[in-house]
């Protein structure tokens, strides 16, 4: 099991890492990976603001 604060700051390490491999890699390959990380960021923190505002609610 991974600790809390790593556990919680990892969409943000997808965020940051998409937005340097988008911008420090030319690549086609280095834009889809930037494009990717930064989906899979913005998606956790989606799922995650919207569990926990679900369990607020119930």
């Amino acid at each position: 099991m991974i600790p809390k604060y790593l556990y919680e700051s990892l969409p943000l390490l997808y965020l940051a890492a998409g937005l340097i491999a988008l911008n420090m890699l030319s690549h086609s390959a280095g834009t889809l990976a930037g494009l990717i990380l930064i989906i899979a960021g913005s998606l956790v923190s989606y799922w995650r603001y919207s569990h926990r505002i679900g369990r607020r609610a119930a």
